[in-house]
């Protein structure tokens, strides 16, 4: 974090480079008073919890080894994957890449979405916690690369920095509501696309808690009368989707889900002393087909796109290690344990 802080001061000091604009969230937290403003786009605040042991599963580890190469170079700066395999519990080490998001304090143009399988988070978190007086988060509806460089999102970056680097009075402050927020669709109905609220989560939000009911396999307001069991046996390719319980709650009027989901489950394994759960949220049509977003224009039918993560967004997920739950998490970490953040819109047709 400190070598970044003095890069940073390089850079600022460098007569033909000017000022800074953009800076990973880690070093901010060891702010400089040359750094006038930044741009986080997607990205992480926890690289233990929201990225190398998730939900206390560790991420598939090939994936990280090509990460860590293709962004740190040959000589593996930041050895994500032998730490994961060396030290899997909460250290000094992860613990000091934990993101002090409260020191931040220079005006933020933050960038977040939710079909990343990773950087959603990140993005909501740091738009909460952070210290500054002056941020913004622009959440869009597609995968974060082709936001990235679309004309508009490239044009309304450049009026941020034009306002926080170079004090041109172009009326950002004036015209950009705090958060500009994006709902999914799924393809049933028109997405929400950046509609101007002010905070998140919603103020407006009303949070309900529903039970599950092994018996018809829904979710409902109220408790069941009856204690009730249901079973399966786990997949040896868990990716196909076809090894779960799945639970149904239907609504009869429009309905907006926008914030973070929270489940408590019981359950037990005959056969292991361990278990790895992941849990999501999918959206149904009226004859309980599973629906699913696509994340950017594409020249070919829905039904030829594959469920790729880049290519599709099937729904909000968690992880659950139960090994890691109980080893590693305290209550504090526990609460972090939660999805990243929903977002659905429903409407009865």
């Amino acid at each position: 974090m400190r070598d970044g802080v003095k890069l940073n001061v390089e850079i600022c000091t460098t007569p033909s480079t000017g000022l800074t604009n953009k800076l990973d969230a880690m070093v901010l937290s060891l702010s400089h008073p040359a750094l006038k403003t930044i741009a986080p786009w997607e990205g992480f605040t926890d690289i233990y919890h929201q990225f190398a042991i998730r939900g206390g599963m560790p991420t598939h580890m090939p994936f990280v080894r090509a990460l860590t190469m293709s962004f740190a170079g040959s000589n593996s700066i930041e050895n994500i994957a032998d730490m994961v395999t060396s030290t899997p519990l909460l250290n000094e080490h992860w613990a000091d890449r934990h993101d002090q998001l409260e020191n931040i304090q220079v005006p933020m143009y933050i960038l977040g979405s939710y079909t990343s399988m990773f950087h959603s988070f990140g993005s909501f978190d740091m738009f909460e916690r952070s210290g500054a007086n002056k941020k913004w988060l622009r959440v869009h509806p597609h995968y974060e690369w082709y936001d990235l460089y679309r004309p508009d999102a490239q044009n309304d970056l450049a009026r941020f920095f034009d306002r926080y680097c170079k004090d041109i009075q172009n009326g950002w402050k004036k015209s950009t509501s705090p958060l500009r927020l994006s709902l999914l669709g799924f393809e049933s109905i028109p997405d929400v696309i950046e509609r101007p609220e002010r905070e998140f989560p919603l103020a407006s939000q009303q949070l309900q808690r529903f039970y599950l009911h092994g018996g018809d396999k829904t979710l409902k307001s109220g408790m069941a009368s009856q204690i009730s069991t249901v079973t399966h046996r786990a997949c040896a390719a868990p990716s196909k989707l076809t090894c779960s319980q799945d639970f149904t709650l239907r609504f009869d009027s429009h309905t907006e889900i926008s914030g973070y989901a929270r489940v408590c489950l019981w359950m037990s394994t005959a056969d292991r002393d361990d278990m790895d759960v992941v849990v999501q949220i999918r959206k149904i049509d009226k004859n309980g087909e599973m629906l699913s977003h696509v994340n950017f224009p594409v020249p070919v039918p829905k039904d030829q796109i594959p469920d790729f993560n880049i290519a599709k967004y099937l729904g909000p997920q968690e992880c659950f290690g139960l090994r890691m739950q109980f080893l590693g998490m305290n209550p504090k970490q526990a609460e972090m344990a939660k999805f990243s953040s929903t977002s659905m819109t429903f409407r009865r047709k």
